[in-house]
């Protein structure tokens, strides 16, 4: 895969998936063995970077969504305070600035009363909009600026739609 890709694993109800994606983005445990011969991003070989650098990538240039992203949430930190933080982390903006870049972004996704999405904890948004609101946030740094439309009927729960703008 190379530049503005997705990937996605399918498979059934304890096949892997979620250890798949934890493996490649190296957040298992120490303890934990991975066997593989190649892994690379963008040219470089994720194994051999240092935690350091695969902070600077996390959320960047890789992301993992799990299917309800509440529970990889922090949740004693409010959905405005988490998305203001990858506004602050990956588009190098600060305060209030960050908070108006996550204000924005969840009146593109056309949450209704922001505000009050801004000051609620992960356990008390539904795992649709935690999908809606991760998926967003990690592609904002990525430049995509995609807008994204829950199409439940069209593509399932969970499941969304993504456009690039013309």
């Amino acid at each position: 895969m190379s530049g503005a890709s997705v990937f996605c694993i399918v498979g059934e109800s304890g096949s892997g998936k979620s250890t798949t994606g934890r493996a490649i983005m190296r957040l298992l445990s120490p303890g934990a063995t991975v066997s593989v011969k190649r892994l690379d991003l963008n040219g470089r070989p994720i194994r051999s970077m240092s935690e350091r650098q695969m902070g600077k990538v996390r959320g960047k240039d890789i992301a993992l969504i799990m299917q309800d992203p509440r529970y990889s949430l922090n949740p004693v930190l409010s959905v405005g305070t988490q998305i203001a933080e990858a506004a602050s982390l990956h588009l190098n903006l600060r305060g209030r600035a960050a908070r108006l870049a996550a204000e924005t972004e969840l009146e593109r996704v056309r949450i209704e009363d922001v505000k009050r999405v801004m000051a609620q904890y992960p356990h008390q948004i539904s795992g649709g909009m935690g999908q809606l609101w991760q998926v967003h946030c990690l592609a904002m740094p990525a430049g995509y600026r995609e807008a994204m439309v829950g199409r439940h009927r069209a593509f399932g729960p969970g499941r969304w739609q993504v456009k690039k703008p013309r």
